[in-house]
């Protein structure tokens, strides 16, 4: 019996972006192209929120640190991060190839979670390093044209002042995603497909997202779901790939940084919004999720 199917077999990425093309249901859009010398040589930069981002180095290196761990990209390596904290910095005579951008649903939750801030030794030799560097160049030759290098700084200014320019960059930016997406498939890395579509576990989802934060979820507040609490917990781990109670904290950790980044409350306000008595509570719960204290965090953004 095992060998029977118990359900249709799963839809791939490219099968899914294809229905999901007749739906605005994703949310995508190319933040930076650049092919240039990195940032300034030993100097960290302050911890950011960053995008997902793909990272060529053709000479020199970059070091990157989140949450406690750190990698070092030398020359013919290939970096794809994930979306969220990070610092970096640049090694002498750096020169990369850089593309950052968004790809998520609507509610901001991230299409691929898993499998990346993955570093590539050696990327740019494989065939679908060769593939992807080439579709990044002839995305950044088409953002920029005539440009021969640009810095970050420069490429973030890019040039939208005309309907023409506008949809010129948004067709190169479909047609490296669709590179990228072909990429994430040979790797292995799967998207976060579908967005809750068992009934159960949209009931939970929804009864999570209007809980106040500023008090520990609690199960009791489960009772009103059609199905047994012990019974969502185990949909709602197979198909968000993560605990009603881990759910519930990434939405307590967004508010925690957007009321960091907005620098209107101090650190003591912030924390009680949250529902925590303790600053020290507040700290520790904070450097727990994100490997960096909230006084640290405010004071780099």
């Amino acid at each position: 019996m095992s060998d029977l199917p118990t359900s249709p077999p799963p839809l791939s990425v490219r099968q899914h972006l294809t229905a999901l093309r007749r739906r605005p249901i994703l949310f995508t859009d190319l933040l930076w192209v650049y092919w240039g010398h990195g940032f300034p040589v030993s100097k960290w930069n302050g911890v950011q929120e960053v995008p997902g981002t793909i990272l060529f180095v053709d000479r020199g290196g970059m070091q990157y640190e989140w949450e406690g761990e750190s990698v070092t990209c030398r020359a013919g390596d290939i970096f794809f991060s994930q979306p969220g904290l990070r610092r970096h910095r640049s090694l002498p005579k750096t020169k990369v190839l850089s593309v950052g951008y968004e790809l998520g649903w609507p509610n901001g939750e991230p299409l691929y979670r898993e499998g990346l801030n993955r570093l590539v030794a050696g990327g740019m030799k494989t065939k679908w390093g060769r593939r992807l560097y080439a579709a990044s160049l002839t995305l950044f030759h088409r953002v920029h044209p005539g440009a021969k290098e640009l810095t970050f700084a420069q490429a973030v200014q890019k040039d939208c002042s005309t309907l023409s320019a506008y949809v010129t960059q948004q067709a190169a930016f479909a047609e490296w995603l669709t590179v990228l997406i072909e990429v994430f498939d040979e790797l292995g890395i799967q998207a976060d497909l579908p967005m809750a579509s068992l009934s159960p576990v949209r009931e939970a989802k929804a009864l999570l997202d209007r809980a106040p934060l500023n008090c520990p979820f609690s199960v009791t507040q489960g009772e009103k779901l059609s199905v047994s609490w012990r019974r969502v917990e185990q949909l709602f781990r197979s198909e968000l790939h993560l605990t009603p109670r881990q759910y519930f904290e990434q939405r307590r950790l967004a508010q925690a940084r957007f009321r960091l980044k907005q620098g209107r409350s101090s650190i003591k306000e912030v924390a009680s919004e949250l529902g925590f008595s303790n600053l020290s509570h507040f700290s520790n719960w904070f450097h727990s999720h994100t490997g960096y204290s909230p006084r640290f965090f405010r004071g780099n953004q």
